[in-house]
């Protein structure tokens, strides 16, 4: 109910769940997810984490370039969203974090 606090541990399951989840859901979408660089993993974890599955899916031309390694045109494809612009500063520094690969 509004008002009843949440015990600190139970909201650490919560957390830990959604990036299980998230996590699961770029080795679905991602075919070689696991062999990507650390960096890539990291801001694919954090963009599937902030859309879900089923609007990470979406970004087509994204993961064709992480699926060719090319990382300047993954950097380009996350600019060209409306995610990108929504996200704000975040989004930047992801696509640095990726443009630094």
């Amino acid at each position: 109910p509004i008002g009843y606090p949440i015990p600190e541990q139970q909201v650490q399951d919560w957390f830990l769940n959604d990036v299980q989840v998230a996590i699961q859901d770029c080795q679905t979408i991602f075919g070689a997810f696991d062999k990507l660089p650390d960096e890539i993993q990291h801001v694919l974890i954090n963009m599937s984490f902030q859309l879900g599955k089923p609007r990470l899916s979406k970004f087509k031309k994204m993961i064709a370039a992480v699926e060719a390694e090319d990382y300047q045109e993954m950097a380009n494809q996350m600019e060209d969203s409306r995610w990108f612009g929504q996200v704000g500063r975040r989004s930047v520094e992801l696509q640095q974090m990726v443009l630094e690969t």
